[in-house]
């Protein structure tokens, strides 16, 4: 079976980011995540973690969506982001990551 197909490309990794570390999700992955997905508790701190979790295993240049971050129904989605990109320089001074950028 060729190693090109999807399956070979794609990682699906669906966990409660509280018990997850970005370790883990680099030791599945086997490399730094160039896509990754936001869906989850709707509440600010769980979504700040989530953002938090995203940077410590994103690639550089990489991807992170959010849902719901505009929907009026989960105003803690965005608090969690907002929260996220008032701190990211202490985060990527003391990781020395690349900052996400939103776009």
């Amino acid at each position: 079976e060729p190693h090109n197909t999807l399956q070979h490309v794609v990682k699906v990794m669906a966990a409660d980011s509280s018990a997850v570390s970005a370790a883990q999700v680099l030791d599945e992955t086997a490399e730094k995540v160039r896509f990754f997905s936001i869906d989850g508790s709707h509440l600010a701190e769980a979504t700040y973690r989530d953002m938090k979790l995203a940077h410590a295993s994103l690639a550089d240049g990489g991807i992170v969506v959010i849902d719901d971050y505009f929907a009026e129904g989960f105003p803690g989605v965005s608090e969690g982001v907002q929260r996220f990109f008032s701190e990211q320089d202490v985060l990527c001074s003391t990781s020395h990551a690349e900052p996400i950028r939103p776009f």
